[in-house]
């Protein structure tokens, strides 16, 4: 896992001021290995968002009235659908630490080279449609009809996502507790202690990490199992969706593994070391079950229930899953010059800035 801060200089749009968005990419890569310690959780106050002046432009703002009313034009389709499926891709990892967003790398990217034109800050937009969820604690339910009517010709935004928090916002505790990153713990905070510790590291562990909302990103899906079935659903069929306490158990694989492929007959190849997590999904899931292939990768998000002794095996409860998405082979928003023929690309955000960093509000209750 890799984690990347990208400050967005916004003098060109808004005076002298900055956004700072932190960004997370999920990867097979050692974890934070030339990251200092870091407070994953941090002070233990949620940060409090407020309408500022920026909010009240956005709000009147003629690209979001395209958000509610929709538009029929096909270059303004392609620039709500590059930042509603940014928005979307967002959505499993509001969290609580702080003001930060969690956005992968390549489409922030894509963000700034094929939706940014000299006129209008598309990357400054995203920020403050994310505020609008922050701030309502939810998404509008008219812009998840707009991506409904985009996604019929572009099919790129990913629904699912959206709606789960058109119907409110349940942020997890902290995008940073990633499995990644609770394996490091582990190593270094129990594995790595002597045996002449008088501290039981293992429960110290487990009461710090044990019982937070996550969303756990890289995981490779095992099986869907379905429990046993009365008569009359073996005579009905009941879709996946619509039956109770399903249980899917996905794998993540332990990156930097030595692998001895060249055995020459005389012993079978080791499968790579890996965390089995069995996740416990709710009955409510946005995505369709019935259409996840065995090896697909998801994100599931939910609460953080348990462990083993070894931390093998890891167990979430209340679990909703979704496609966890591969930027990394390219993003397609935009093709050039569109954003500068749709009609409503000017700056309706200019001169005005939220006054802290990260351009969320600091008060915190």
């Amino acid at each position: 896992m890799r984690f990347f801060i990208v400050r967005f200089f916004m003098a060109r749009f808004f005076m002298v001021h900055s956004l700072i968005v932190l960004v997370a990419l999920l990867t097979c890569f050692p974890v934070f290995a030339q990251v200092p310690k870091i407070t994953i959780f941090g002070d233990g106050r949620r940060p409090s968002f407020k309408t500022e002046e920026i909010d009240k432009k956005f709000m009147r703002s003629r690209l979001a009235r395209a958000l509610n009313e929709g538009t029929s034009d096909d270059n303004c389709k392609a620039l709500l659908g590059g930042l509603l499926t940014a928005l979307a891709e967002t959505a499993p990892f509001f969290h609580n630490r702080d003001e930060n967003l969690h956005v992968d790398p390549h489409l922030l990217a894509a963000i700034e080279s094929q939706l940014n034109s000299p006129t209008f800050p598309a990357s400054a937009y995203f920020v403050t449609m994310a505020r609008q969820v922050l701030i309502k604690k939810r998404m509008p339910e008219e812009w998840l009809k707009t991506a409904e009517k985009i996604n019929a010709t572009y099919n790129i935004i990913d629904l699912s996502k959206l709606k789960m928090i058109s119907e409110g916002l349940s942020p997890i505790d902290s995008f940073l507790l990633t499995l990644p990153m609770l394996k490091q713990r582990f190593d270094e905070d129990v594995l790595s202690v002597t045996s002449a510790s008088k501290t039981d590291v293992l429960t110290e562990f487990k009461d710090t990490y044990i019982d937070r909302e996550v969303s756990f990103s890289g995981l490779q899906l095992v099986d869907i199992k379905i429990p046993p079935r009365n008569t009359r659903q073996q005579r009905t069929a009941t879709p996946l969706s619509q039956l109770e306490a399903l249980v899917a158990e996905l794998t993540w694989v332990i990156p930097g593994q030595q692998t001895n492929s060249h055995t020459f007959g005389l012993e079978r190849p080791r499968p790579p070391k890996a965390i089995v997590v069995r996740a416990l999904l709710t009955p409510r899931q946005y995505i369709n079950l019935d259409r996840i292939p065995k090896g697909a990768k998801l994100i599931v998000k939910g609460r953080l229930w348990s462990t083993n002794e070894d931390l093998t095996k890891v167990e979430i409860h209340n679990a909703l899953l979704f496609e966890d998405r591969d930027w990394s082979k390219g993003v397609l928003l935009a093709l050039p010059g569109m954003t500068d023929k749709c009609p409503f690309t000017t700056n309706d955000l200019m001169g005005i800035l939220p006054e802290q960093p990260g351009g969320f509000n600091r008060n915190r209750r």
